[in-house]
C-alpha cells in the first residue's frame, strides 16, 4: 500500500491538473478533464523526436536478458532432466481408510 501510495502521488506530480480531482463537489465535465490532460500531455514533449538524442551511458548501458539467460541454462545444464530424475521415484499406491466411529 506504501508503494501504491507513492506512485499515486508521484502521477499526480507530474499532472497537476489532477490533484484536485475529487476535492470539490460540483457537476464533473468530461469533456474538460480530457482536454486538460490533452493539453498537459502536449505540453510535456513526451513524443517530441529530436535529432541525435542519446541514452546515458551508450550502448553498455542496457538491461540484462534474464529470459533468454535462463532459458539457456535450462537446456545446457539439464537442470529439467535432473529434476526428473530426482523425483521419479515409486510412490505408494496403498489407501489407507480409518472406519466411520
Amino acid at each position: 500500500i506504501t508503494v501504491l501510495r507513492a506512485v499515486k502521488a508521484n502521477i499526480a506530480s507530474q499532472f497537476p491538473t489532477l490533484l484536485a480531482r475529487g476535492a470539490h463537489h460540483g457537476t464533473p465535465s468530461k469533456d474538460d478533464d480530457v482536454q486538460r490532460v490533452l493539453d498537459m500531455f502536449i505540453a510535456s514533449n513526451v513524443l517530441t523526436s529530436e535529432a541525435k538524442r542519446r541514452i546515458k551511458g551508450g550502448k553498455t548501458d542496457h538491461a540484462p536478458d534474464v529470459m533468454t539467460a535462463g532459458a539457456v541454462h535450462l537446456a545446457t545444464e539439464k537442470v529439467v532432466e535432473r529434476w526428473w530424475c530426482d523425483r521419479s521415484f515409486p510412490r505408494a499406491q496403498d489407501e489407507v481408510y480409518t472406519p466411520d466411529p
